[in-house]
């Protein structure tokens, strides 16, 4: 039986939205992208979105579905730096980072090692993926609630919209993966599972609410969510893994393992 991990966020309920109807044989482990991460390296689900953080650290674990991805082609209004001065103004501080996601990590990361380079910053990290009267990063839903409600104290910066500003490329949060040690023995159920999220892709339903996001900010919020997975795309993924091994985040740069559906 096919094991599919599920991000617990907004940005995909879309694709989840449904699939239990037609999925009756397959099994969805729900959790934050870092366990999901642990999850899908370990063989114990199947099939996931997951960091590209993680490819980029373990890609010989991987194939890549092609044409698929969680992205953002500028803001992404949930992945948050929370600042209480303006980055201008920031020397020898502490920026706590999210439990929950490698990616966004990584991201601040770079984000400060190549094009503020001058601010000396001390990353520690936060014991849970929520909002603190700290220098911090939020992610997910919790990120997006502080977007819109616009807690008093701090500067709200968009991870992905400063990347945008400086590179001019999307962003890719996650692709979907496949445990190659698992792939061949759930090939025809992975094929079948890859057409279905193609082609809900292509006529994605969205929630008309969700939790605590009503209408108009759910519209706004997928405004700017991307699922496509293009040559830009592609280009900001090497981007990234070029400065991930300039700073010697990564120690040596990772080939695109692509899973072919017809063979």
């Amino acid at each position: 039986m096919l094991k599919i991990g599920k991000i617990k966020y907004l940005n995909v309920y879309p694709f989840y939205a449904g699939l239990n109807d037609s999925c009756n044989d397959k099994i969805f482990i729900e959790g934050e992208p870092s366990y999901l991460n642990r999850l899908l390296y370990n063989g114990e689900i199947d099939i996931s979105p997951s960091s590209s953080f993680e490819y980029f650290v373990n890609s010989e674990k991987y194939f890549i579905v092609k044409n698929l991805s969680i992205s953002s082609l500028s803001e992404v209004l949930s992945v948050n730096l929370l600042l209480t001065n303006k980055i201008e103004d920031l020397d020898n501080v502490e920026i706590y980072l999210s439990p929950a996601s490698a990616t966004s990590n990584m991201l601040v990361k770079v984000i400060f090692k190549e094009f503020f380079k001058n601010i000396d910053i001390n990353f520690k990290m936060l014991s849970q993926n929520q909002l603190v009267e700290k220098n911090h990063l939020l992610i997910g839903d919790a990120a997006l609630e502080v977007y819109f409600s616009k807690p008093e104290g701090f500067y709200i910066y968009d991870v992905a919209k400063m990347w945008f500003e400086f590179t001019k490329l999307p962003f890719v949060f996650a692709l979907w993966m496949i445990n190659k040690h698992r792939a061949e023995k759930v090939r025809e159920e992975i094929n079948a599972f890859i057409d279905l999220l193609l082609r809900k892709k292509c006529s994605l339903v969205l929630p008309s609410k969700y939790k605590q996001f009503g209408s108009a900010e759910i519209k706004k919020y997928f405004e700017v969510i991307d699922y496509n997975l293009t040559d830009k795309h592609i280009d900001s993924l090497n981007l990234f893994g070029k400065l991930l091994y300039k700073h010697r985040i990564i120690s040596s740069l990772p080939r695109f393992y692509w899973w072919e559906n017809n063979c």
